[in-house]
């Protein structure tokens, strides 16, 4: 049976369509980012709480297997209330655990907050490629899957450049605290050296 061209969906306009991919890459980015941005910080985060190699692995693998582990369940939401309404809930989600990171006080706190950061970026990356499929045009949606897979495989290699600039490349104190006469505990060098608010909120303090 033929429907008239009234009632047959038209195609979104191209602009709308690059940013909805803009944004949807962008989403997958930052997720990608935050798995692998506190490998080069665990050092400094060990020393500085006294913590164990144990406990502190946890601050990346929480975040890690909540991905994994969610990953079918938040793109069942996605198909019950929404998808871009459960992508937008991720971004919402990841923030608020980011500022909660900010918050941290102890290892144990980080772990929690990190898995909170987890669950933002489980609806992020599951309902990411459901959302291409809904606004981007046939003709064009292996191209966007592919860009999605790119902006994720970049920021893993992201997350790992900007962990190691953020731990070393911000003007550090530990010249002056290795020229005092009573030296610096190391923990106040390693908090000298990079503002305690922004390792916390990327989630590597």
């Amino acid at each position: 049976m033929a429907f008239p061209a009234s009632t047959v969906d038209a195609a979104p306009p191209p602009a709308r369509v690059g940013l909805a991919l803009a944004v949807i890459i962008t989403g997958v980015l930052i997720a990608a980012i935050d798995t692998t941005i506190v490998v080069l910080a665990l050092p400094d985060i060990q020393r500085a709480l006294h913590a164990g190699l144990a406990s502190l692995t946890w601050v990346i693998i929480g975040y890690l297997l909540v991905i994994t582990l969610l990953a079918i369940q938040v793109g069942r939401l996605g198909d019950m209330y929404g998808r871009v309404k459960m992508y937008q809930a991720g971004f919402v989600i990841f923030v608020v655990g980011s500022l909660l990171c900010a918050l941290s006080f102890d290892v144990a706190s980080m772990v929690v907050f990190r898995v909170i950061q987890g669950v933002g970026g489980a609806l992020i990356s599951a309902n990411a490629g459901a959302v291409i499929a809904d606004t981007v045009p046939p003709a064009t949606r292996g191209r966007a899957y592919g860009l999605m897979v790119v902006g994720w495989n970049l920021g893993a290699i992201l997350g790992i450049l900007l962990g190691g600039v953020i731990t070393t490349s911000i003007p550090s104190v530990r010249a002056s605290a290795t020229s005092s006469t009573e030296p610096m505990p190391q923990s106040t060098v390693i908090r000298s050296s990079v503002p305690l608010w922004l390792k916390k909120c990327v989630g590597i303090w």
